[in-house]
């Protein structure tokens, strides 16, 4: 007879597998989670894609995916503040500056704007989408030609942003 009722035999070797089980389909989750991280970085490389891929982690996906709902349902000073904080635990990714300059062009201060669309590139040069919103804060800070080059940039990277095509075609009439 053993130190342990039979029962309770049976619950301390459940748990220890449940333990080894849990631990095992962490490990796979996270060698999945790096496979998946190199394929998409692989393919912004190759692709261009409009937004960068940069690892950030669960804690920093979930930042921005909330300053960006802040963003959308017009909370800028709220969106900033967790923009913020994403450049501040991820200062080398460039959606917390891109954020913050979108909340800047919202609020009509297109130098600011300006400014943190200029860093999201510096970090990821092949950002279309900065491209673009840095030519239309240069457009309403009333620096034409260079909103032109920003649209031009943009559509080096993406050929087929609409929206860049249109602002430079509005410009040439």
């Amino acid at each position: 007879m053993g130190l342990l009722p039979e029962g309770d035999k049976m619950k301390k070797y459940t748990a220890v597998f449940l333990i080894f089980l849990c631990g095992a389909l962490y490990a796979y989750w996270i060698d999945a989670q790096q496979d998946a991280r190199k394929k998409i970085t692989a393919a912004s490389v190759e692709n261009k894609e409009i937004a960068p891929a940069r690892p950030m982690g669960i804690f920093g996906k979930n930042l921005l995916a909330r300053a960006n709902r802040l963003y959308e349902q017009g909370k800028y000073e709220e969106a900033f503040l967790k923009y913020e904080e994403l450049r501040d635990k991820y200062p080398d990714n460039p959606l917390a500056y891109y954020g913050m300059g979108s909340v800047w062009y919202a609020a009509g201060n297109f130098a600011m704007a300006i400014d943190r669309y200029n860093i999201a590139i510096k970090l990821e040069p092949n950002f279309a989408e900065a491209y673009y919103w840095l030519g239309n804060a240069y457009f309403k800070a009333g620096k034409k030609e260079d909103a032109v080059r920003a649209w031009k940039e943009c559509l080096k990277i993406d050929p087929g942003n609409e929206n860049a095509k249109e602002k430079l075609k509005a410009l040439s009439r």
